[in-house]
């Protein structure tokens, strides 16, 4: 589970609302056309919410995804719909886990990120449930 981390209780009051203005900065972003408003709005959301699971390895991880050039850009005839919907996605997600959906919210998170790779396979980190850690750690 991506969240398998995540704190028990979920998230505070204050958590809750940053992670929700985050989301909707990406709605906002992907309604009006401005890519890279969403991509920062987008990068900044999923990093938030992963520093929040308390798993350092796993928000470094996800910093080496989300750096410039790791993921291949949707096609532009694509990206409005793409940012839409992902930026919906977000809102999703942090209903979720308002409501202490952990797991549901994790199977949204993994189809959401696994879309990132346009018809890519996907890293086995995000296809497979099993996250195999390094011996000895």
């Amino acid at each position: 589970m991506l969240f398998a981390s995540w704190p028990t209780g979920g998230l505070s009051d204050r958590e809750l609302a940053v992670v929700r203005e985050l989301a909707d900065g990406t709605v906002r972003s992907a309604r009006c056309g401005d890519v890279v408003g969403y991509l920062r709005a987008d990068v900044v959301f999923h990093l938030y919410l992963l520093e929040l699971t308390g798993d350092p390895a796993l928000s470094d991880v996800a910093r080496l995804l989300l750096a410039p050039g790791s993921i291949p850009a949707p096609r532009i005839e694509e990206s409005g719909h793409l940012m839409t919907a992902g930026a919906l996605e977000h809102g999703e997600l942090v209903n979720m886990l308002a409501d202490e959906m952990v797991s549901a919210a994790d199977d949204l998170l993994r189809h959401h990120l696994s879309r990132l790779w346009l018809g890519q396979p996907a890293p086995a980190l995000l296809a497979c449930p099993e996250v195999t850690r390094r011996e000895g750690t």
